[in-house]
C-alpha cells in the first residue's frame, strides 16, 4: 500500500512505526533533528508499507509526526502533528477455471469466491445438466435434482467432492488466497484445499504437520505416509483437493520452497 500526503515537519524523519487497530491504520514518524528551525519546511511524504491482508474498503490513516530539538542552553523543544489521511484498499478480483471430469472429482480452489452460495456458484453446471452432487468435509451436500442444499457456503479452505455426468468447467471469481493461509485441521480425516500456484512434492508440502500426519491421499488413491517414509503421490497441484488424516488438531500451512 502506498499513501501520499503533505505535512509540516522540522526535518526528515529517522524512523516510522506502523500498527493497525480494526479499521484504522496508524503510522508514527520519529524525527530527532537537533537543529532548531524557525520556519518548518513543508515536505511531501510517501508511506510504503505492506499491511498484510486487508479487506477491501475505506480506511483512515492517522499520522503522528514527532521531533525533539535542543538549544545550546540545553532547553528542549518538542512538537507533534496529528494528521488524518484517508485511503481506499482494493483487493484485485481473480478468475479461476476448474476442470471437472465425468464421475467423481476431489477439488479445491485458491480463490475466496465473491459469492460463496453453492447453488449460485454452480448455476451454469446446473443449466448444462452435468452436475449430480456436491459434498463437503462434513457429509453435507447439494443435490440440484432435488433442489436440496445444506452446505452453508463454499469454504475456500476445504476441498469438495463433485460428481459429474460429463466433463465440464466451473468458473469462479473472487479474491486470491495467499499460499500460506492457515487451514484448521480437526483430529482424524479432513478434506483440504491446496493454495500454492507451484506444484510441490508431498514431503515438502506437508512439512509443517509431518509429526502429526498419519496419511495424505489424492483423488486417485495415491498417498503419502511419513511414518513409513513412503510416497507415490504426484506433486500437489492447484485445483486438486486432498484427504488428510492427522493425530490431533492443528493448522496446515502449505510449505512453498
Amino acid at each position: 500500500m502506498t499513501i501520499l500526503g503533505t505535512a509540516w515537519v522540522a526535518n526528515d524523519w529517522d524512523s516510522i512505526l506502523f500498527r493497525r487497530e480494526r479499521s484504522t491504520l496508524f503510522a508514527t514518524f520519529y524525527d530527532y533533528s537537533r537543529e532548531f528551525l524557525e520556519v518548518d519546511p513543508e515536505v511531501n511524504f510517501q508511506i510504503v508499507h505492506n499491511w498484510g491482508r486487508l479487506d477491501a474498503g475505506d480506511y483512515d490513516l492517522w499520522v503522528d509526526i514527532f521531533w525533539d530539538d535542543e538549544f545550546e542552553e540545553g532547553e528542549g523543544y518538542f512538537n507533534v502533528y496529528h494528521n488524518l489521511f484517508s485511503t481506499r484498499v482494493f483487493r484485485p478480483i481473480n478468475g479461476f477455471r476448474l476442470d471437472l471430469d465425468q464421475g467423481w472429482n476431489l477439488v479445491s480452489i485458491n480463490i475466496d469466491p465473491l459469492d460463496a452460495n453453492i447453488p449460485v456458484m454452480f448455476i451454469y453446471l446446473i443449466q448444462h445438466e452435468n452436475l449430480l452432487i456436491v459434498k463437503d468435509n462434513q457429509g453435507r451436500f447439494f443435490l440440484p435434482s432435488r433442489n436440496f442444499n445444506n452446505i452453508p457456503r463454499w469454504d475456500f479452505r476445504q476441498a469438495y467432492q463433485i460428481k459429474m455426468t460429463a466433463r465440464d468447467e466451473l468458473e469462479v471469481e473472487g479474491f486470491r488466497v495467499p499460499p500460506d493461509e492457515p487451514i484448521p485441521l480437526r483430529q482424524g480425516w479432513n478434506l483440504c484445499a491446496y493454495f500454492p500456484e507451484e506444484e510441490i512434492e508431498a514431503p515438502e508440502a506437508f512439512r509443517n504437520i509431518r509429526d502429526i500426519l498419519i496419511i495424505a491421499k489424492d483423488q486417485s488413491g495415491h498417498y503419502y505416509n511419513p511414518g513409513r517414509d513412503f510416497n507415490n503421490m504426484p506433486p500437489l497441484r492447484r485445483g486438486q483437493g486432498y484427504q488428510i488424516k492427522v493425530r490431533e488438531r492443528a493448522e496446515l500451512i502449505w510449505f512453498v520452497p
